[in-house]
């Protein structure tokens, strides 16, 4: 995932690392982890640039750090499968998981042939 300014590169792995590198410098400037060893799917980073979030597949929640100091800031749990994808849009932070399928409601409905509005 490319940051805004275009000078930086994050990359997120199964190694439970997310890594942060300086395109100018050819050089890893930070290195993200959680306090447990989770498996990293996807990452992304907010509009500003601030606020890194990358998903697990293993554990299935979203951890965030702050990209100046790498500290965690959050663990976020609620998926029911490995996160597929990230992004950021306007201040909201939007996830996809392999959860397990639900049908819709009105899936039961239509397949006994009943309409729904």
């Amino acid at each position: 995932h490319f940051r805004k300014t275009g000078n930086v590169v994050l990359s997120a792995s199964l190694d439970g690392t997310v890594r942060a590198f300086d395109l100018y410098r050819y050089r890893n400037f930070r290195t993200m982890t959680c306090p447990t060893p989770v498996q990293f799917s996807c990452v992304s980073c907010d509009a500003s640039g601030e606020i890194v979030a990358a998903g697990t597949t293993d554990t299935f929640q979203v951890c965030t750090w702050n990209m100046q100091t790498g500290r965690l800031l959050e663990l976020l749990s609620g998926h029911e499968g490995p996160i597929s994808s990230l992004v950021s849009l306007n201040e909201c932070w939007v996830s996809s998981s392999l959860g397990p399928r639900r049908p819709s409601p009105g899936t039961r409905l239509k397949e006994r042939g009943l309409q729904t509005h």
